[in-house]
């Protein structure tokens, strides 16, 4: 066999990669920093926001009465266009 053959035919234990360079481990350890300050900053963030909402409800819950009122301002809009506004009747028609 030649030299070519005897490797690839050699088992998979005996073949083994070349030795990293200085810019793949710069890079994976310049890739790995990024990640992990991405993590610590979406972290430090979603605690803020926690602190600060203090596991309070952002959005109202919306109430009968205030679906109620805000069909009938969607109708009224319906009823007086706007000009240079597009009519859309599919808005019009949902309450």
């Amino acid at each position: 066999m030649t030299g070519l053959a005897a490797r690839l035919a050699a088992p998979a234990s005996r073949l083994h990669l070349p030795r990293p360079t200085a810019r793949l481990r710069l890079t994976l350890l310049y890739g790995g920093l990024f990640t992990l300050a991405g993590a610590a900053l979406l972290g430090f963030t979603y605690w803020l926001f926690d602190r600060a909402t203090a596991g309070k409800r952002i959005l109202p819950v919306p109430t009968p009465a205030a679906a109620t009122s805000a069909c009938a301002r969607i109708s009224a809009a319906c009823n007086s266009p706007t000009p240079g506004w597009p009519s859309t009747r599919s808005t019009c028609t949902r309450c």
